[in-house]
């Protein structure tokens, strides 16, 4: 998946298994269950074993793209739509 320059959003994933990777770019990522943001840089992932709400923001300066690997659907909610 591509997010654009100025991406804030969420993805949340409904299965038993959800990875995202970060390929190209940085991402700011605040899990759910956490209030502190971690940067998600070029090789980075998060993981989860249980339905979630992982919480994203495109710090790049350019897209990022991230590669996502679940075992059910997920949904991705952009929060300021341009």
């Amino acid at each position: 998946m591509r997010f654009n320059k100025g991406f804030e959003g969420s993805i949340t994933s409904s299965g038993d298994e959800f990875k995202a990777v970060v390929i190209q770019g940085s991402l700011s990522y605040i899990d759910e269950n956490k209030s502190n943001a971690r940067t998600l840089n070029a090789g980075s992932y998060v993981a989860s074993s249980t339905p979630a709400k992982h919480r994203l923001r495109n710090i790049s300066d350019d897209e990022t793209i991230v590669y996502v690997r679940a075992s059910s659907k997920y949904q991705v909610n952009d929060l300021v739509s341009r």
